[in-house]
């Protein structure tokens, strides 16, 4: 959302006066370039966001023709070529992350899952064979077995949880949503 915010931020600059039937490819290639020169990621997604803006604006009539569809060609990047080292995950791990993400890094250790399915883990997943959660790429459910380092991991997952108000989520904000 972050990164979003910041591209509208540009893009309502360089186009957001301009009538969206009057932008052509080449409107879209100067904005780039200049994008571009702050950083050829950041270019890239502010032209997914305007990409996505066109395609929404033909969707609800505004415009009757996209002017990137098989037009536009986005920076080529290079990808990341690099891992932290152990050195630099303890940096952060010790002397940076909140008691939070320590726990979720633990328990993303043992348990690799997305993000979002970590998230959602509820006290109600924690069986007595294991934890049940749930695979959102595969929609399959899946059971990891109880383990020393993984009672550990939800020991302090639970430890870490001094909220004003209890909640089912095992990671959740001070009202006991969801992150």
């Amino acid at each position: 959302q972050r990164s979003n915010r910041n591209s509208e931020k540009y893009l309502r600059a360089a186009f957001g006066a301009t009538n969206p039937v009057l932008i052509k490819p080449v409107h879209v290639y100067q904005y780039k370039d200049a994008r571009s020169k702050q950083g050829k990621t950041t270019a890239n997604r502010d032209l997914e966001m305007l990409s996505h803006i066109f395609t929404k604006a033909i969707e609800w009539g505004v415009v009757e023709t996209h002017p990137m569809k098989g037009k536009v060609i986005k920076n080529s990047t290079k990808a990341r070529d690099r891992l932290i080292t152990d050195e630099e995950f303890d940096l952060f791990y010790n002397e940076y992350a909140t008691p939070m993400l320590r726990s979720y890094i633990l328990l993303k250790l043992i348990m690799p899952l997305r993000k979002g399915d970590i998230l959602r883990l509820k006290r109600s997943n924690l069986k007595e064979d294991g934890i049940h959660a749930h695979n959102s790429k595969s929609g399959r459910p899946i059971v990891f077995e109880w383990s020393e380092e993984l009672k550990a991991a939800v020991s302090k997952v639970l430890g870490y949880r001094k909220r004003p108000v209890e909640s089912v989520y095992l990671f959740c904000t001070q009202k006991g949503q969801p992150y």
